[in-house]
């Protein structure tokens, strides 16, 4: 489905330009406002993480699955609700940075993302649910550079 050039205005003028030609965010036919599913929310901070150099990994948590492969991976240690990306790089105040990222709008926050959540931030690191790829950039942005540290 062919996106308006007036409905990329706004947040996503630029952010729809690192998306892959064939993978468009879908459109509400009712609201008319571009929806980004969770995906596309996060391909574009993969490609915003790649540009600035920063090492990280994803956790592949999130997609459905046979009833055997979910069980083979929960026998080699996959975990429900671990976040979806890890910066495992230190700061002076955090050991790293994890991210749960939701779409912006109708995402809800399992119970098992809030316990990991709760553990993770227990344990030193700094772990955020973040609503879209902007609201990613901007815990990046003041993680790498709080109090005169400079990572990125």
């Amino acid at each position: 489905m062919r996106v308006s050039k007036r409905k990329k205005r706004g947040l996503w003028e630029g952010a729809l330009s690192l998306l892959p030609k064939d993978k468009k965010p879908k459109v509400l036919r009712s609201v008319g406002d571009v929806l980004p599913s969770e995906e596309d929310e996060q391909k574009l901070l993969v490609k915003y993480l790649e540009l600035k150099k920063i090492v990280f990994y994803a956790i592949p948590n999130g997609e459905l699955r046979t009833l055997s492969a979910g069980r083979r991976l929960k026998l080699t240690g996959v975990r429900a609700g671990v976040p979806d990306l890890c910066i495992p790089m230190a700061t002076p105040d955090y050991h790293g940075l994890y991210i749960e990222l939701k779409r912006k709008k109708r995402a809800t926050v399992s119970e098992e993302q809030k316990e990991w959540l709760a553990y993770l931030n227990s344990a030193g690191y700094l772990a955020v649910v973040c609503y879209g790829f902007e609201e990613a950039k901007k815990v990046l942005e003041e993680y790498f550079y709080r109090d005169n540290f400079k990572l990125m």
